[in-house]
């Protein structure tokens, strides 16, 4: 927990000398931790959290396979 409060306290003082809100500089760097997947569980705090997936401002395609499509390609 040190560690991540040293993170969130550097960017803090980063944000202050860059001239930008401290407080949205945070708000966007949780959004972003809380949006992508942990390397031990594979998967993010908000879907563990929420059972769902996080909307970001990222967009999101999902490819679902198609059987006919994929034997005409080939």
């Amino acid at each position: 927990m040190e560690v991540f409060q040293r993170v969130l306290v550097k960017m803090v003082h980063t944000a202050v000398i860059e001239g930008k809100d401290p407080r949205r500089e945070v708000k966007k760097y949780l959004a972003a931790y809380r949006a992508a997947p942990h390397k031990t569980t594979g998967k993010s705090p908000y879907k563990l959290m929420f059972s769902r997936k996080m909307m970001t401002k990222l967009p999101r395609v999902e490819i679902k396979p198609e059987q006919k499509l994929d034997e005409e390609v080939r």
